[in-house]
């Protein structure tokens, strides 16, 4: 073989080996692309807890690649809970006319430039404060690519040998707080993303 016909191959080769990396380099963590808009609020408590009150949330992707969302807590004053604890939460389960439409233990995936509904439970005393934008959502999400690293990687942790699954790194959903959108409030920005 020639040096240039080698010259092509490792350079046809690098190209191939490129396209992935910056495809894992750019999904791997993005900017958050996820929008939490307040749909409605149930008038009545919650029959499993009369401490909360039902809500439905639209949420919004507005990346180009799919989102899960594994989870999400509804706090007051933008994060800072009040009582020692989150004053709600959201299902990660979407809703189809009004059926939840996979398993409660898998994350929901939101489409790229895609919105779906999904439910939440907010405490019956704050039902009035998302009129004045003061609820924030802590996000617990991930794309895609970070997903499939972390099932690789609990895959390897399980099959090998106890003593060689410490040198793994652990592969952790990321956490964003973001406002609790409503109508006629402006979103304020998100806050940096970070591994819990």
């Amino acid at each position: 073989m020639s040096r240039r016909t080698k010259l092509i191959i490792a350079a046809l080769f690098l190209v191939l080996l490129a396209v992935p990396a910056a495809y894992v380099a750019l999904t791997w963590h993005p900017a958050f692309p996820l929008r939490f808009h307040l749909e409605s609020i149930d008038s009545e408590p919650l029959e499993e807890d009369p401490r909360y009150r039902g809500l439905r949330v639209r949420v919004e992707n507005t990346s180009p690649i799919p989102v899960h969302i594994c989870g999400g807590m509804l706090y007051t004053n933008f994060g800072i809970p009040v009582f020692g604890g989150p004053e709600g939460l959201l299902l990660p389960l979407e809703f189809r006319d009004g059926i939840p439409s996979r398993n409660p233990d898998e994350p929901v995936i939101v489409p790229a430039h895609g919105e779906l509904h999904i439910r939440g439970a907010l405490g019956a005393k704050l039902t009035q404060i998302p009129q004045g934008g003061e609820i924030s959502v802590q996000c617990t999400w991930e794309t895609a690519t970070r997903a499939g690293a972390g099932r690789a990687v609990n895959w390897i942790r399980y099959s090998c040998p106890q003593w060689e699954t410490g040198r793994l790194p652990m592969i952790e959903p990321l956490r964003t707080t973001v406002p609790l959108e409503t109508k006629g409030h402006a979103p304020a920005p998100p806050q940096e993303p970070s591994a819990p």
